[in-house]
């Protein structure tokens, strides 16, 4: 007696956008194939997701390490940098001012980032309502708002984990607490 394979199942990653499911279909010979489409994560294919966020702009399935919460809304890495255009080097620039390192000469030291750049990163963040110039004249300083803190603490999702944001991070820690010993 000859066997002959009747059901074939298979479990596959469900496309973009699509929560999963299951399909049955029959070939002419007369076998069944039943799939099972399985919820992944659309960026890092991390499957299968039993818990998972929807990007609000691409519609993307997101794991809990791809997801990016902003404004009470998940976003994938990519939609988000699209929403709120902040590049690394304005990342950068942000610590610093949040650190109270908001000279062009002070940030260019620390980043290596050069101080025409650091400029227009400040212009930049002004107009966006992320950094706030207070004071007068000579005695003005720059300081994130509300909204440039809750960006800082958005964007470290998505550039903490690079080596020369983290080296950054360490370094003005590091002056905060040497600062700290001096005023004491």
């Amino acid at each position: 007696m000859v066997e002959r394979t009747i059901l074939e199942e298979h479990a596959v990653a469900e496309r973009h956008g699509l929560l999963g499911g299951k399909k049955i279909a029959s070939s002419t010979e007369g076998q069944i194939e039943r799939l099972t489409y399985v919820r992944a994560c659309d960026f890092c294919g991390r499957h299968p997701l039993t818990e998972y966020s929807i990007c609000r702009s691409c519609g993307g399935k997101l794991c809990s390490r791809c997801g990016i919460e902003f404004c009470g809304r998940h976003y994938c890495r990519g939609c988000l940098i699209e929403l709120l255009p902040i590049s690394r080097n304005t990342f950068k620039v942000m610590l610093c001012v949040m650190h109270g390192k908001a000279s062009a000469s002070k940030i260019s030291g620390l980043t290596r980032i050069p101080k025409q750049d650091i400029r227009l990163c400040l212009a930049l963040l002004s107009e966006m309502k992320l950094v706030e110039t207070k004071g007068l004249s000579v005695f003005s300083r720059q300081e994130l708002t509300a909204e440039g803190v809750e960006a800082v603490a958005v964007f470290r999702r998505v550039y903490g984990a690079d080596e020369d944001v983290q080296e950054l991070e360490a370094n003005l820690n590091e002056g905060n607490e040497e600062e700290l010993v001096v005023g004491i």
